[in-house]
């Protein structure tokens, strides 16, 4: 793998390839020229991320998110110009469920794992899972993937829309009216756990209700509103509409999804996972405290009935927040990762991660040289770096980093 930032990929002819629309950042153009080049042409329509057309024919990633992604036509222009950029990138699918934040682009990840090479024989883990981003994408170009996360409410999230993959239309036999009976129980107080008064016969409805209800109620702590009911409906017909496009794309393509396995018993740190034993790691650990995820979930998670300092004594870059060696923990966390990630892949594979840096400015290149040392001292091997901007004023990071590890 070329070390070098490569040129953006022109066609030869007319008919060569089409980008996907709403591609502007050049790391995108980067990621699209290596994923053109590691597929082979009998491929292409099958895996590609970042392109409408090849030789003239649509690619099924393009197909999958015009089919599983409908904006509505009710939206301001605004709004529809919003979910019209978004719609390739992160908003199809069952990745467009919900808006988990700091969650990755799926389109990112699918060209990811076709730079990696990865078949449907390998193994793909993803260690700090988050919304399940990387395992989803993984299961729709048929390879098997493991997912780990400390936090209950992301392993919730990646496990109901690896189920709701898997379904069909017979999931929504009495949905609507199943709704309607579970939206009292969901609207009680905080100490309403997830295993009480719930028709089990319909789990998969019932963890879909309990979606709809967290997304219709950060609706409202958002806008400052009142207006969780009538949220909380449109949420549940848009999810019947999502998922009825997906059910009609998986039939009409006969697509095969490949497995996703959910390791609540591992962390990123301690992984109870044999050596020598994953085809490819693609994760992006936490940002020191950046984004502090148990306090950005606790409502779920109190909701489904775990303790939220448990949750943080767990939680890499919060946990020992409040001390002044909280740098030192998370670059001893971050080295724990790193070992373990080398211990089992195998050998020649990647661990591919995203990261990105919140220090001033003298304090983020000794961050990252530190990173770089711990890698180089465990036994990775330097193969690419990708810098990826990130747009909006109000973004506190302006630039995250792709960093390429090969284990030798």
């Amino acid at each position: 793998m070329n070390v070098k930032p490569m040129p953006i990929l022109k066609p030869t002819s007319a008919s060569d390839f089409q980008y996907i629309p709403y591609i502007s950042q050049r790391y995108e153009y980067e990621l699209a020229n290596l994923e053109y080049n590691s597929i082979k042409d009998s491929e292409k329509i099958k895996r590609l991320a970042y392109f409408k057309e090849f030789s003239g024919e649509e690619t099924l990633h393009h197909e999958f998110c015009d089919q599983t992604n409908k904006i509505p036509i009710t939206l301001s222009k605004n709004k529809i110009q919003y979910f019209k950029k978004n719609k390739y990138a992160v908003g199809y699918g069952v990745n467009g469920l919900y808006p988990y934040k700091g969650k990755f682009h799926g389109q990112m990840i699918r060209s990811i794992i076709n730079i990696l090479g990865l078949e449907n024989s390998d193994i793909l883990l993803d260690p700090f899972a988050g919304s399940g981003t990387t395992n989803i994408e993984a299961s729709l170009l048929n390879i098997n993937s493991i997912a780990m996360d400390v936090n209950p409410f992301s392993r919730f999230l990646t496990t109901l829309k690896n189920d709701l993959l898997l379904s069909n239309y017979q999931m929504f036999n009495g949905y609507y009216d199943l709704s309607k009976k579970i939206y009292p129980l969901l609207n009680k107080p905080i100490n309403s756990t997830f295993r009480k008064d719930l028709p089990f016969e319909k789990m998969l409805q019932v963890k879909l209700c309990y979606l709809s209800y967290f997304l219709a109620r950060s609706y409202d702590i958002r806008n400052n509103t009142q207006k969780c009911k009538v949220n909380y409906d449109s949420v549940i017909k848009m999810y019947y509409n999502r998922l009825n496009s997906i059910y009609d794309y998986k039939r009409d393509n006969k697509l095969s999804l490949g497995k996703i396995t959910i390791d609540s018993k591992s962390s990123a740190t301690d992984m109870s996972i044999s050596s020598n034993s994953v085809d490819g790691i693609i994760t992006s650990p936490p940002y020191s405290n950046m984004l502090d995820y148990p306090a950005n979930d606790e409502y779920q998670n109190r909701i489904l009935g775990f303790n939220i300092s448990d949750i943080r004594s767990m939680t890499i870059g919060i946990r020992n927040n409040a001390s002044t060696s909280r740098i030192d923990t998370y670059l001893d966390d971050l080295s724990k990762f790193f070992a373990e990630s080398f211990r089992v892949l195998k050998s020649g594979k990647y661990l591919v991660f995203v990261i990105g840096y919140k220090e001033l400015e003298n304090q983020k290149y000794q961050l990252k040289n530190k990173i770089f040392a711990s890698l180089s001292k465990i036994g990775f091997i330097h193969k690419r770096t990708i810098k990826k901007s990130i747009p909006g004023y109000r973004n506190k990071l302006l630039e995250e980093e792709i960093y390429f590890y090969q284990k030798q």
